[in-house]
């Protein structure tokens, strides 16, 4: 394979025109995020720190964390959040036993402008109402299995049951020993707050 971008290399291989799938995709979301950042005097950066700060627990939102989350360098993170911490759309939470270990929260006066953040989102999700249930079951399974192999790679933070350490495969499904329950492949999670990584 030479150039997955070559649209003769993706009529010869399937990966290549996979990837090229993922990047078109990439473009799709890249661009509403774009349009939700401008609107509101963001950088996309700081649009996705302020939605996942929103959506996640404080052990996940410190610079580092944060970093590490968007695959960017930790002075990269800080920049963007010390802005929004500025801007007054972010709160430093420090540890009471240690007074230089903060996380960061969305400010009281932010929640409204950061919940209509997200609404790309839903219109992206609202797109995808036309397939065919069975279709979404199958596609949501390959994107897991996708994200999988680029967890393993180190290519993407994952916190999804493939690098958990509680997960397990059997040959009649999945099982999760934390709540002791076998699984269907739908139930499989891509961003689970008990994830607890393999060692």
């Amino acid at each position: 394979m030479k150039n997955v971008f070559s649209p003769l290399e993706q009529i010869e291989n399937i990966e290549a025109k996979v990837v090229a799938g993922i990047e078109r995709l990439s473009t799709v979301f890249k661009s509403s995020l774009q349009d939700t950042a401008k609107k509101y005097k963001l950088t996309p950066l700081q649009t996705q720190l302020l939605i996942f700060i929103a959506e996640h627990p404080a052990k996940l939102c410190s610079v580092t964390q944060l970093a590490d989350e968007f695959s960017v360098t930790k002075a990269t993170a800080s920049d963007s959040l010390k802005t929004l911490v500025n801007k007054g759309y972010l709160e430093k939470i420090y540890n009471p036993n240690d007074a230089r270990a903060f996380h960061l929260n969305i400010a009281q006066t932010a929640k409204v402008m950061v919940n209509e953040l997200s609404h790309f989102g839903l219109a992206m999700a609202g797109h995808l109402k036309s397939m065919d249930k069975n279709e979404l079951e199958r596609l949501s399974e390959s994107n897991l299995k996708m994200l999988g192999f680029f967890s393993k790679a180190g290519l993407i933070t994952s916190r999804m049951c493939y690098s958990c350490h509680y997960y397990e495969k059997h040959k009649d499904g999945f099982h999760c020993h934390l709540m002791k329950v076998d699984l269907p492949a739908i139930a499989l999670r891509l961003d689970c707050p008990e994830h607890k990584k393999t060692k």
